[in-house]
């Protein structure tokens, strides 16, 4: 029981640090493109708004995959 509980915590410790890396290796390149945005010689309100399109579309598309990505099935009865 045990070991079943630590094997679990590593697993989810492994998994919090893929996901925090991958999220700031996605943060860094919105960064990079709010900053080609806004050296553009566009207008200030659409600087804006293409700055708060490019970190708004990795929300939209995580709440997407939420609501309609893969679902675990239940297992069947009288296993």
């Amino acid at each position: 029981m045990v070991f079943d509980a630590a094997g679990a915590l590593f697993w989810l410790i492994i998994l919090m640090g893929g996901i925090a890396v991958a999220v700031w290796i996605l943060f860094g390149f919105a960064l990079r493109a709010i900053d080609q945005i806004m050296a553009s010689p566009a207008s200030k309100p659409e600087r804006i708004l293409w700055s708060v399109l490019v970190l708004a579309l990795p929300g939209v598309g995580l709440a997407i995959w939420a609501l309609f990505g893969p679902r675990s099935e239940p297992d069947p009865p009288g296993r």
